[in-house]
C-alpha cells in the first residue's frame, strides 16, 4: 500500500512494484524476490504476487508511480515476516495444574542466557485469554487485552514484538502474567461465553528469536522448563472486573534476581490448529480523564462524575492500612440521590456470588503509603465512578 502527496492535481496512470531480500539487491533490480513489471492500474494497494515468503526474514521494496509524462519512484522500505506456517512454531502451549474454575491468575517466568552479543530478537506471543509482557522487568508493548478476540477452538492470534533493546549480553528474564479474557470466562451471563467449548484455564505460547551479531540464531521458547506460580491478581473477568491483592505481590517476580522457588509449568493442548499474526487495530490508551465534580456519599464512599461516557478502565491512588479493602464500580447512570445506577447494564449478569458485581473492580491495600491501581485484563462503559472502602 501507498500513497501520493502532491500540490498540484496528479493521477496515478501506472505502477510497478519490486521487492528483494536485500537492499543491495532492490537498489540494482537484481535477483529480485518479485517484480510486478509496469502495470496500467490506479490501484494503492496490492496483494504480494511474488515468490513464497520466508519466516523471520526482512524484505526491502519500493514503487514506481506513472503519471502524465512523470515517473516517480518511492524511497525504499521494508516490511519483515512472523510466523508463516504453523511448523514455524518451536514453542509449546503450557500452563499450570489448576483448573478452570480456579480464579488467581497465573503467571509464568523464564531465566536465560544470551551468551554473545545481541543484533536484534523478537518476541512472538499468544496468551490467552490475555497477557501481560515482560522482559527484564519491563514492560513490553504499550497496548492492552492482547490478543484480539476470535473463535478460539478455530483461530488464535498472536502478536510481535521488537525486543532488541529489552535485552542484554548475559542473563535475562521473561515474565508473563495471564488472565481469563473471553477465553475462560468463569462469571455467567445472558451470552453464555461460560458454556464456550474452548473453555480452559489460560495458557501460554511464546517464543523469543535472538540473532547475535555473528548472525547465529537461538530460540527461547516456551516449555516446562518455564515456572509459574498465581500473585497477586485474585480474580479478573472481562465483564465484572479485576481483585487485586497488593499483599501478595512479589517484586522482582520477572527479573533475573528473583530467588523463590515456583512450580513447573504443564503442557497445554493447542485451542486450534489455525494461529494466526493479529492484524486488527491494537487496543490503546488514547486519552485520559480527570473527574469533572465529585460527591461525598459519606465517609467511605464517594462518587465521581468523569463528564462523559466512555469505555476504559479507572487507575486509582489511595492510601490506607494494610488489608483495607477498595471496591471501583462503574455505571452510566445516578439514581435520584446520586448513588451509581447500574440498572441498564447488570441484568446481563448472572453472578455465582456476592463478590461478582458487573463493571467492579477491586484493590486489597498493602499498607505501603500511596498506592496505585490501574486493574488489567477488563475494562468498563461508565461516565460515573463509586469509590467504597471498609475504612474511613
Amino acid at each position: 500500500m501507498w500513497h501520493m502527496n502532491s500540490k498540484k492535481p496528479q493521477q496515478q496512470q501506472a505502477y510497478r512494484i519490486i521487492v528483494a531480500n536485500s537492499i543491495e539487491k532492490l537498489n540494482t533490480d537484481s535477483a529480485l524476490v518479485w517484480d510486478s513489471g509496469k502495470i496500467k492500474a490506479d490501484d494503492q494497494i496490492v496483494y504480494y504476487e511474488g515468490a513464497p515468503l520466508m519466516a523471520h526474514k526482512r524484505y526491502y521494496w519500493k514503487v514506481e508511480i506513472w503519471t502524465a509524462g512523470k515517473k516517480i519512484v518511492s524511497k525504499p522500505t521494508w516490511f519483515e515476516t512472523a510466523k508463516i506456517a504453523s511448523s514455524d512454531w518451536k514453542a509449546s502451549w503450557i500452563t499450570d495444574t489448576h483448573d478452570k474454575e480456579f480464579e488467581p491468575s497465573p503467571r509464568f517466568r523464564k531465566v536465560f542466557n544470551a551468551q554473545k552479543p545481541i543484533a536484534e530478537a523478537r518476541c512472538y506471543i499468544s496468551g490467552l485469554g490475555y497477557y501481560q509482557l515482560y522482559l527484564n522487568g519491563k514492560t513490553i508493548g504499550e497496548s492492552s487485552l492482547n490478543p484480539g478476540f476470535t473463535d478460539y477452538s478455530k483461530r488464535v492470534l498472536y502478536n510481535t514484538y521488537d525486543v532488541t533493546e529489552a535485552l542484554q549480553k548475559g542473563t535475562n528474564c521473561i515474565g508473563v502474567q495471564l488472565g481469563n479474557g473471553w477465553f475462560n470466562e468463569q462469571t455467567p451471563t445472558v451470552w453464555y461465553f461460560h458454556l464456550a467449548p474452548w473453555r480452559a484455564r489460560p495458557q501460554l505460547l511464546c517464543e523469543v528469536l535472538i540473532t547475535y551479531t555473528d548472525g547465529e540464531q537461538e530460540i527461547i521458547k516456551s516449555d516446562t522448563s518455564w515456572q509459574t506460580n498465581t500473585g497477586p491478581v485474585r480474580f479478573d473477568n472481562i465483564h465484572v472486573g479485576t481483585t487485586y491483592d497488593a499483599r501478595l505481590e512479589q517484586p522482582g517476580w520477572n527479573t533475573v534476581n528473583f530467588k523463590e522457588s515456583w512450580k513447573a509449568s504443564t503442557l497445554a493442548n493447542a485451542p486450534a490448529h489455525l494461529i494466526e499474526s493479529q492484524k486488527m487495530p491494537l487496543i490503546a490508551e488514547t486519552d485520559r480523564y480527570s473527574p469533572v465534580s465529585v460527591t461525598k456519599i459519606n465517609d467511605t464512599c464517594y462518587v465521581y462524575d468523569m463528564g462523559m461516557n466512555t469505555a476504559g478502565i479507572t487507575e486509582v491512588r489511595i492510601k490506607g492500612q494494610k488489608g483495607t479493602r477498595v471496591m471501583v464500580r462503574h455505571a452510566e447512570m445516578l439514581d435520584s440521590v446520586g448513588n451509581i445506577d447500574q440498572r441498564n447494564i447488570n441484568m446481563h449478569l448472572r453472578p455465582r456470588n456476592e463478590r461478582e458485581i458487573i463493571q467492579s473492580d477491586v484493590y486489597i491495600l498493602k499498607g505501603a503509603g500511596e498506592e496505585v491501581f490501574k486493574p488489567a485484563f477488563t475494562y468498563h462503559g461508565f461516565q460515573y465512578v463509586e469509590i467504597t472502602s471498609d475504612h474511613p
